[in-house]
């Protein structure tokens, strides 16, 4: 077995792809088990990486489940409900620009804002 140096600090990961897939080597704290996970090989995955390595640096006790040391379920379950999230906030953004798109047809068939406005005064409501 390597001996580790003394810089390397204890929380320390090892990363590497293989095709599609990233792997992150999570060793084990003192008297603990280390397991990989594997992440896919895109900016997602590595967002992913990066948010653990920063957990594992603020966090003093790195066991399996936790947020420094997560379990494969645990990243498929976040990756799943990032991808719900995205798709909700596009599904949004696409009903906000048929509903924009809508109210300028409608702006447009009163006449503009003068027809509007004329519209309002003649059911005395401006």
């Amino acid at each position: 077995m390597i001996e580790k140096p003394d810089w390397l600090p204890e929380r320390a990961a090892h990363i590497w792809t293989v095709g599609d897939e990233i792997f992150l080597n999570l060793p084990p704290a003192k008297g603990r088990r280390g397991h990989t996970v594997r992440l896919p090989n895109n900016d997602k995955g590595l967002g992913v990486a990066i948010t653990i390595l920063r957990d594992r640096e603020h966090q003093a006790q790195r066991t399996v489940s936790t947020k420094g040391a997560p379990t494969q379920y645990q990243i498929w379950a976040a990756l799943r409900k990032k991808q719900k999230e995205d798709a909700a906030a596009k599904l949004a953004a696409a009903a906000e620009k048929r509903a924009a798109k809508q109210s300028a047809e409608v702006l447009k068939d009163l006449g503009g804002r003068k027809g509007v406005k004329k519209l309002l005064k003649e059911l005395g409501l401006k």
